[in-house]
């Protein structure tokens, strides 16, 4: 199971196979084949998660600068866990931590400086299927 496991390159991660006996000797292969097995099919109904250290960021702008805070985002692709549009528009996202300062510094210069950031937390995170899990 432990080959399986280091074989997908996967961390953070328990198996548990239970077998229940039947009356049917199996023997030491058999048993490494029934254990890889039912690893392997774990694994692959699973969904892999790659874990981010990074920061969750408040971004809140005049509706003028939407356009070129979104591109500047996509172009990074930084994910956008939320959005909020009331007389201003604030989004939350997630960055990785090696990239927060020059996302900042790139932001304040793309809205020349009329933009508000604030760190929320620092956070670990990850991204499946179009949802933010956090840890």
């Amino acid at each position: 199971m432990l080959d399986v496991l280091l074989g997908a390159n996967v961390h953070n991660v328990c198996a548990v196979v239970t077998r229940y006996f039947g009356g049917v000797l199996l023997g030491t292969g058999g048993l490494v084949r029934a254990y890889t097995k039912a690893t392997e099919e774990g694994l692959a109904a699973c969904t892999l998660l790659e874990r981010h250290e990074g920061f969750h960021l408040s971004l809140d702008i005049d509706y003028g600068l939407l356009g070129k805070v979104q591109y500047l985002l996509n172009e990074k692709n930084i994910f956008i866990a939320d959005s909020a549009y009331s007389d201003r528009v604030v989004f939350h996202v997630y960055v990785d931590e090696e990239e927060v300062e020059s996302l900042k510094k790139e932001l304040i210069n793309q809205t020349n400086a009329q933009i508000k950031i604030e760190e929320i937390e620092k956070c670990s995170y990850g991204i499946s299927e179009g949802k933010l899990i956090q840890f």
